[in-house]
């Protein structure tokens, strides 16, 4: 009886160790979408916020140097992004029709891997949008570089005027959320779509 208790008392001993070491390890946060380690870059990001990619444009980034999106009101502007666009500035955002059309579809379907990024989308359209689209340089964790490859990536390019300087950068975002980015581009734009929202030429 004697042996048969010890595998028992060492199997709950190791599970306790575990469970400590899991507690005190170097903690991974979800921030939005992303997973960043808290090492790498504490800062706390507003919601809803997408996981994006540098690709060209007006700032000295390297190539798919990751970065966070998130679209705010004039009292979130104190959250020191590395740029800060309003409504007003922008000149023209061109967009995949084609894969924002694709993207929807699959966010759509509740056994899709991309289902959950339907929580993304605008929760109502009609009312007053953002006012402001900032961007931050963030560092990833390794969960979100080792992810990187199961999702393929489209493009959205944004032109605006800074103090009457143009400036545009071209933008990639997962294809999961590229339909959810694009429905709050819309919003952020609001009766301006027509006139700036443009496609890619083909």
């Amino acid at each position: 009886m004697r042996h048969s208790r010890f595998p028992f008392i060492f199997v709950v001993s190791m599970g306790l160790l575990a469970a400590a070491a899991i507690r005190h390890a170097p903690s991974e946060r979800v921030m939005g979408t992303a997973l960043l380690t808290a090492g790498e870059y504490d800062h706390t990001f507003p919601r809803p916020n997408w996981d994006l990619k540098y690709r060209s444009g007006s700032f000295h980034l390297k190539k798919d140097k990751w970065l966070k999106g998130a679209f705010l009101t004039n009292a979130d502007k104190g959250t020191n992004p590395m740029v800060a666009i309003s409504r007003d500035e922008v000149r023209a955002i061109y967009f995949d029709p084609k894969a924002q059309k694709d993207s929807d579809v699959v966010q759509r379907m509740p056994r899709s891997g991309c289902y959950q990024a339907s929580s993304l989308m605008p929760k109502d359209d009609a009312a007053p949008g953002p006012e402001m689209f900032a961007v931050w340089v963030v560092s990833p964790g390794p969960m979100a570089r080792a992810a990187e490859h199961l999702n393929s990536r489209y493009p959205v390019r944004l032109v605006w005027s800074d103090s009457g300087i143009e400036k545009e950068f071209v933008i990639t975002v997962n294809y999961c959320e590229y339909a959810s980015f694009l429905a709050n581009l819309r919003w952020f734009a609001g009766q301006r779509w027509q006139e700036i929202g443009r496609e890619f030429p083909r």
